[in-house]
C-alpha cells in the first residue's frame, strides 16, 4: 500500500477522535514526501491565503501528495432557490442557515501532485447529551469543485 493511502486509512479511521473531543475541527493538511509525513495546522486569516501559503510549504518540503481534512456545511437547494442565489453571489453563507436546512460535515481530499484528487464526507451527527460523533464515510463521486481550498499542482 502506497503512503498516500496509509494515510487516508489512517485519517478514515481517527477521525472520529478529533470530532468527539473538540467543538471545531481545525484545518488539518498532512503532507508526503519520499520520506514520511509532515502534520500542518495552516492557520490563515482567510481561504484566499490557503494556495500561497500551501504551495510555498508543500514545495520546502518537496511533497507528492497531501491529505486535508477540514469541517464544512452542506445544503442542498432547488436550482431556483433564492437562498442558492444568495450564497452563489457572497451575500449569505450555508453556515448561515437555520439548523434543519444544513448538515455539518468531515471533509477529507486527498491529492497527489498533478496526478489526481479523490474526496470523502462523513455527517458530524449529535447524541443526545450533544456529543459529537462522524457518521460512515463516503466518497465524492467525480471530480470535486476547485475553489481557493483546492489545490492540484504546486
Amino acid at each position: 500500500m502506497e503512503k498516500l493511502d496509509v494515510v487516508i486509512d489512517s485519517v478514515k479511521e481517527n477521525a472520529h477522535l478529533i470530532i468527539s473531543s473538540f467543538e471545531q475541527h481545525l484545518l488539518t493538511v498532512f503532507a508526503i514526501d519520499s520520506g514520511g509525513v509532515s502534520i500542518l495546522y495552516p492557520l490563515l486569516d482567510s481561504q484566499d491565503d490557503f494556495k500561497h501559503c500551501m504551495t510555498t510549504i508543500l514545495r520546502q518540503l518537496n511533497s507528492y501528495a497531501y491529505v486535508m481534512v477540514s469541517e464544512a456545511w452542506i445544503s442542498k437547494f432547488k436550482t431556483e432557490s433564492d437562498i442558492l442565489k444568495s450564497i452563489i453571489s457572497g451575500e449569505m453563507q450555508v453556515r448561515d442557515l437555520p439548523p434543519d436546512d444544513k448538515q455539518e460535515v468531515l471533509v477529507i481530499t486527498a491529492v497527489e501532485r498533478g496526478k489526481y484528487y479523490r474526496s470523502w464526507t462523513a455527517n458530524i451527527e449529535y447524541t443526545r447529551e450533544n456529543e459529537r460523533y462522524l457518521d460512515e464515510w463516503k466518497e465524492m463521486v467525480g471530480k470535486p469543485a476547485g475553489g481557493k481550498m483546492m489545490l492540484e499542482d504546486w
